[in-house]
């Protein structure tokens, strides 16, 4: 809850920390596909941004 993304925020896939993973973090994750090391979206920590990361924003679709 202090506007920075944090572990918690990545596990469930809240990039824009509005508490809630919907459309506007996936348009975050889909801006940074198949970045390297990007500044946001990889959700499951290994560098890079691919079917993964989107698995896991849309297994926690909703409140976050």
């Amino acid at each position: 809850a202090n506007n920075l993304l944090d572990t918690c925020e990545l596990a469930t896939g809240d990039l824009n920390l509005d508490g809630y993973i919907n459309g506007a973090d996936l348009t975050t994750l889909l801006n940074f596909w198949g970045a390297v090391n990007p500044p946001a979206g990889d959700l499951n920590g290994d560098g890079v941004i691919n079917g993964y990361d989107m698995t896991v924003l849309l297994n926690n679709w909703g409140p976050g």
